[in-house]
């Protein structure tokens, strides 16, 4: 699955902040709603 169309759209912003804080938290990877569901 291809992101890059999702980080550009709707989510970009809310995918940067959570990348800004998972970063700080030392949190090297994540799955959030339906794009875990749709990930697999």
């Amino acid at each position: 699955m291809n992101l890059n169309s999702v980080r550009e759209g709707e989510l970009k912003d809310v995918l940067d902040a959570l990348e800004d804080a998972f970063r700080q938290l030392d949190i090297d990877y994540y799955l959030i709603g339906a794009i875990a569901r749709d990930s697999f």
